[in-house]
Order: C-alpha cells, then sequence, then structure tokens
C-alpha cells in the first residue's frame, strides 16, 4: 500500500514537533483564505458585471423593450427602482 504521508521523525509532543505542525496548519490556513477572498471578489466582480449588462444593455420586454435605465430616463429621476 503506497502512504501519501510519512510519520515524522520527531517525537510526538516535542516542541519542534509542535513547530511543524502548527506552521503546516498555519500556511494550509493562509493559502486557503487567500484563495476564498480571490474567489469572492471573482464572484462580487461577475455580480456587478451582471448588474450593469441588465439595468443598462438587456432590453426587457416587460417595459417595451427597452433597457431598465431607459425607462428610469423616461420616467424621470423621481421615481428609483
Amino acid at each position: 500500500m503506497c502512504h501519501l504521508f510519512r510519520g515524522s521523525l520527531g517525537r510526538p509532543g516535542s516542541p519542534h514537533q509542535n513547530a511543524t505542525s502548527n506552521t503546516t496548519v498555519e500556511l494550509f490556513t493562509t493559502i486557503a483564505a487567500q484563495r476564498l477572498s480571490e474567489s469572492i471578489g471573482q464572484l462580487q466582480l461577475s455580480e456587478a458585471r451582471w448588474l450593469w449588462i441588465y439595468n443598462h444593455e438587456r432590453p426587457t420586454t416587460a417595459i417595451g423593450g427597452i433597457t431598465p435605465m431607459q425607462k428610469q430616463v423616461a420616467i424621470g429621476p423621481w421615481l428609483h427602482f
């Protein structure tokens, strides 16, 4: 059977072993948090792009085949949706 991880040469519970374990966990946590924040940032950017397209470029048949922003301009600045 092939093992992906080898046992440590240190003694369990020793200061060196604990430091190695803590460093590994911190590194993994930092990398995971960075990737998660990048993913969230990409999601927010995609959402902002979609909202812009929906409101400014995509005609809507329910309001006469114009964009929501064109409807906003036609109605006037006093009505916000």
